[in-house]
């Protein structure tokens, strides 16, 4: 009895040790990104950022690379953007005490001309 119910409650905190799955927006499928600022006449948008997770060690949902991409391309096309210029990634880290585990990512939004 004891045994079912430590593997019940471990299997609870483990599932709900990571950060929900992002869905593509249909206009978000032509955010073009890379680590190069775009080619040819495009118009700078401004800085533009996604994080994924976070929250302090057990307490937090675990971020991915993958769901940040998502939530920066479907930033980058709600403002217009085509492009995004990728400046910095940062996966878990240190926040004083904490080890925060959100994945962030940063860039420049870019829409072409």
């Amino acid at each position: 009895m004891l045994r079912t119910a430590l593997v019940a409650v471990s299997f609870t905190l483990l599932s709900a040790c990571s950060a929900g799955q992002v869905s593509m927006q249909q206009n978000s499928m032509d955010v073009e990104i890379g680590s190069n600022p775009p080619t040819g006449e495009y118009k700078n948008l401004g800085p533009i950022s996604a994080k994924h997770g976070g929250g302090c060690g057990l307490f937090g949902a675990q971020g991915n690379f993958e769901g940040a991409m998502t939530i920066l391309r479907n930033k980058a096309a709600s403002r217009g953007a085509d492009y995004v210029q990728i400046i910095k990634q940062e996966g878990e880290h240190m926040s004083g005490l904490c080890l925060d585990r959100a994945y962030i990512v940063d860039g420049f939004a870019f829409k072409s001309m």
